[in-house]
């Protein structure tokens, strides 16, 4: 895609630095293996002076400027998904400057499994926190969104509504515009809302990517990094709420991203700080956010709904707008309905995430069905499933992967679904101190012994079952009358397989050297030494020879 300057914020750039300018060529490429990365955002900063320009490097990684003669400037490389890359401060010369920004992939910290994580009044750092990691990831989609609709990157085809709607959601009146345009950030405004008892018409905007990402936004609310639940299931959120209480309008919301690929999803936001008429009825709105191939990033969609003030201090319905946004030769997207879906009649749905605490990772290809095995799905990226089933449900479901079967995780949960209420099932792995707790006896102190748990597969890959494992090791140490003594002892355990080829040991020790045998039939087959983890728990699958 040819990019087309945003007109009005080159001539400020030249006018402030002058037309003598020095081009600046950029290659974006992963610092592992030099391979371009496409569609990252480049900016040029100037050391002295706000003023930046924006461009995404093309198929190739690459991307120029026209930069300023006078003064130093620096060149900062960002993407979804990458750590921020800043070079240092470059001086003009006569000749083209090229700069090649090697860009590492970052690793996302996750927020707790229930409940929100600590809050952060004063400043989002990245690498402090889980909320600040967030953070960190949703600046840079909102910035590229920034970029994408100031210069007017993306020809966009738009399918806007206004809609007056009663108290109980059903429309009574509605208006649509298609058009064609480089930005929907003008039609995205809601509208004014007249209050009765005498109070003041009251306008709700939707926030734009410049206001998420003013600084005094930031300074103004508290944030927590959160987990989702519902139609957010699997999803990571940063929760935003003002710091303090006020009479000038605001938002409280959450930003909610795939905390596989890190990619901002949406923002679902309430007004705050509004007319009590206004709180009665939720005035509240959504974005949904697109990235594109070439890097830049869309509002897909958006809707802000507001109440209409009725008689006394009740509402008489509500005022909503909103449309959808797609490329220009895209297929036509479906403008969003008036009023949400209600569960069925017949159904509902359950609800859960499936989250591995020995990874600190959502556990996705997870099989979850009925006894019966009528109602069935799987978990995402994001380990959450959503499974339809009949109201007045009352079942078992069972919850299938290898890793719950090899760590003995108890699969079954009984649920009871009652009519027209939402069922939240959750599966979590605990952490190998907690499954040492769980699984293996304690010692004398009261600490668990170590634990080993692998497969045992034949040499095509399908599981033995039945196969003796069994493991020796030495102890160096052992404590007599509170006292370390210096001693040689011998110590074995053995085990059988199960039918899926899993199995587990436990009764090690720390800092020994553990030799594992697998005998069929009582001929040995495999025998090999491995250190033991100082973690105290040895994951090892074992593969037999061919006979």
């Amino acid at each position: 895609m040819t990019l087309r300057p945003f007109v009005p914020i080159a001539l400020c750039f030249a006018a402030i630095f002058g037309i003598d300018a020095q081009e600046v060529r950029v290659e974006v490429v992963r610092h592992a293996d030099g391979r371009p990365i496409p569609g990252t955002l480049l900016t040029l900063l100037h050391e002295r002076d706000t003023t930046q320009l924006g461009r995404f490097s093309d198929d190739n990684g690459r991307a120029s400027f026209n930069a300023p003669r006078r003064g130093g400037y620096r060149i900062r490389a960002e993407r979804v998904g990458y750590d921020v890359w800043t070079s240092v401060v470059l001086a003009p010369s006569s000749n083209p400057t090229r700069v090649r920004a090697g860009m590492r992939l970052r690793s996302l910290r996750l927020p707790p499994v229930t409940g929100p994580s600590e809050t952060h009044c004063s400043g989002l750092a990245e690498q402090v926190s889980a909320a600040g990691d967030m953070w960190g990831e949703i600046r840079k989609a909102l910035a590229a969104n920034r970029v994408t609709e100031a210069q007017g990157l993306v020809s966009l085809d738009l399918e806007t509504y206004d809609r007056v709607l009663n108290a109980n959601g059903q429309v009574l009146s509605e208006q649509g515009d298609r058009r064609r345009a480089n930005s929907a950030q003008s039609y995205r405004n809601g509208g004014t809302v007249q209050f009765a008892g005498g109070v003041a018409p009251q306008a709700f905007k939707v926030p734009d990517a410049s206001a998420l990402l003013a600084p005094d936004f930031v300074a103004s609310h508290c944030f927590s990094a959160v987990r989702g639940a519902g139609p957010e299931n699997g999803l990571l959120g940063l929760e935003f709420k003002p710091a303090k209480l006020g009479d000038k309008p605001d938002i409280s919301g959450v930003l909610w991203l795939d905390p596989t690929t890190y990619s901002l999803r949406h923002l679902a936001f309430d007004f705050v700080n509004i007319p009590a008429a206004a709180r009665a009825g939720r005035a509240s709105g959504r974005l949904d956010f697109q990235p594109l191939a070439g890097g830049e990033w869309i509002v897909s969609r958006w809707q802000v709904r507001t109440p209409r003030a009725g008689e006394g201090a009740g509402i008489a319905g509500y005022h909503e707008r909103g449309g959808v946004a797609r490329p220009t030769g895209s297929a036509r997207a479906q403008v969003i309905a008036a009023v949400a879906r209600p569960e069925s009649e017949t159904g509902t749905r359950i609800t859960g995430t499936v989250f591995d605490g020995t990874t600190g990772a959502a556990l996705p290809g997870v099989q979850v069905t009925t006894t019966s095995g009528r109602y069935r799905t799987s978990t995402n990226r994001g380990g959450g499933y959503e499974l339809a089933v009949p109201n007045g449900t009352v079942d078992t479901l069972i919850f299938d992967h290898p890793r719950l079967r090899l760590l003995r995780i108890p699969r079954a949960k009984p649920v009871h679904v009652r009519s027209g209420s939402p069922t939240q099932v959750t599966i979590m792995i605990p952490s190998f101190a907690g499954l040492r707790q769980a699984l293996c006896p304690t010692d004398r102190s009261g600490t668990p012994a170590g634990l080993a748990v692998g497969f045992v597969r034949d040499a095509a890959g399908n599981p033995i079952a039945n196969a003796l494992v069994s493991a020796t090791w030495q102890v160096l140490w052992a404590e007599e009358k509170g006292r370390l003594v210096a001693t040689r002892q011998q110590r074995s355990v053995d085990t059988r397989t199960a039918a899926d080829g899993t199995y587990l040991l436990c009764g090690f020790t720390r800092d020994t050297q553990v030799k594992l045998r697998v005998t069929i039939d009582g001929t040995p087959m495999v025998e090999e030494t491995v250190p033991f983890p100082r973690g105290m728990v040895l994951e090892r699958d074992i593969r037999l020879p061919a006979r």
